[in-house]
């Protein structure tokens, strides 16, 4: 069914007991109207379905739509995209829909804990892609792999860290992360178990938690520097001629006040951004180029702050 949702205000008047003040109902959109998509919701407040707008009015197309459908444990488990000969009123509920030619589907499993293990992809009763995911006993995202042999998928390998049998689209995509102690992940390694496995991506940290390294594919590596309140203070950029390392020379670089507002930004050039802040911390100027006034940006506020 259709849900409408109205806000109302209590009101707690001495001695004279409580009165409701409601806003008027909210209308699902029962007809069709240009550039107009009616949303279907069930009564956990969860989409059902989706109408979009008639995108050639007389013309061959009709009424895109998508329709959900969930478990008895709340999880998603089909969605239908296709389309719709006629607009459906909101008083019939999408899995009623009349006239409902589906295109393609998408069904997702889940594990014991409410973990997504597979997402397959469905046309005309053929599946034609399958993701699976696998997690590890803290039930931390291990492995994604997009599995490349249609004749496996109706029987995949137990794991998504496990490759399957080669098919005439190459190896599976495997991604497979990896975590600290901490639960923060570390390293991405694509292409897991091929000869073109490479590590994506490498994160490092501080003892706060704040993230002060990143190296990509490429051994571009990034360095994030904190300051005693654990406000990012400077960015390092990668040496353009050595892997895995930083150029001290190509930095951005943060200056904040007392209350925390940023007051100078140091750009990768060398120039110079100063904002000057109210009693209200708001940012008044924005100082752009020292002595030039051409590019600088004032702000003003009215009594709400606006």
């Amino acid at each position: 069914m259709t849900v409408f949702s109205t806000h109302a205000r209590l009101l707690g008047a001495l001695g004279l007991g409580c009165v409701w003040l409601e806003a008027p109902p909210a209308f699902a959109q029962s007809s069709p109207a240009p550039f107009t998509t009616g949303y279907r919701f069930d009564l956990g407040g969860r989409l059902t379905g989706a109408i979009s707008p008639d995108p050639d009015d007389a013309g061959p197309l009709r009424f895109a739509a998508v329709r959900n459908t969930y478990s008895a444990q709340g999880m998603l488990v089909t969605v239908e995209h296709g389309e719709l000969a006629s607009w459906q009123s909101e008083t019939i509920e999408p899995a009623n829909w009349s006239g409902f030619t589906v295109f393609r589907t998408e069904a997702r499993t889940y594990d014991d804990w409410g973990h997504p293990t597979r997402i397959s992809q469905t046309s005309g009763g053929a599946i034609y892609a399958v993701v699976q995911m696998s997690y590890d006993g803290l039930g931390r995202l291990e492995c994604t792999a997009v599995r490349m042999n249609s004749s496996g998928f109706s029987l995949l390998p137990p794991s998504a860290c496990i490759l399957g049998a080669d098919g005439t689209q190459g190896q599976d995509r495997i991604t497979r992360n990896e975590y600290d102690a901490l639960n923060r992940i570390t390293r991405v390694i694509r292409a897991y178990l091929t000869p073109l496995q490479q590590d994506y991506a490498r994160y490092e940290y501080s003892s706060n938690g704040n993230q002060t390294a990143i190296t990509d594919a490429n051994s571009n590596r990034t360095e994030r520097t904190f300051d005693g309140f654990d406000r990012l203070s400077r960015i390092t950029f990668p040496s353009p001629t050595m892997a895995g390392q930083t150029n001290p020379a190509d930095y951005e670089q943060y200056t904040y006040d007392a209350n925390g507002n940023r007051t100078q930004l140091r750009k990768r050039d060398g120039q110079l951004i100063n904002y000057s802040i109210d009693a209200l911390n708001r940012v008044t100027l924005m100082d752009v180029g020292g002595a030039a006034t051409a590019g600088d940006v004032y702000y003003g506020y009215d009594l709400r702050g606006l």
